[in-house]
């Protein structure tokens, strides 16, 4: 098992949270209970979301073509993170994380909205789009 700072904290607010984060959710494991740890523990906001497409077209889009000296324009920038945007969305639909999907897949997307209102609305799907310039 990794240890890291962020674990420990974890762990000294809340063993119980540790366990179940850490230990007992496992997206490979045959106990449905396991399983449903696992999905819940990935549930995210619309807000958030949002900023962690922001942070992956940062880390994945524009910090490597920087440190490739390559240019790019925003509009680059904006339709990369719009098609991830619609692929996470498309993803988070139709349920695919609760097919054992692993979470380190780009188009991995599991929203609270979804998941305990059977639905989002377009509103907060356009305002997430829209916020800080998405659309351009």
């Amino acid at each position: 098992m990794k240890w890291s700072v962020s674990t420990s904290r974890i762990f000294y607010q809340c063993a119980r949270k540790w366990y179940y984060e850490t230990v007992f959710a496992d997206s490979r494991s045959k106990h449905p209970e396991r399983q449903e740890a696992y999905v819940l523990k990935r549930l995210q906001s619309v807000h958030s979301w949002r900023g962690k497409v922001v942070d992956h077209v940062i880390s994945r889009f524009i910090v490597p073509r920087l440190n490739k000296h390559e240019s790019f324009e925003s509009d680059e920038v904006f339709s990369y993170a719009n098609r991830l945007m619609e692929a996470q969305l498309k993803f988070a639909i139709e349920g695919r994380y609760r097919n054992g999907a692993k979470s380190d897949n780009e188009d991995f997307c599991a929203l609270f909205e979804l998941e305990y209102n059977g639905s989002i609305e377009d509103k907060a799907i356009e305002n997430a789009k829209r916020s800080r310039n998405f659309t351009n």
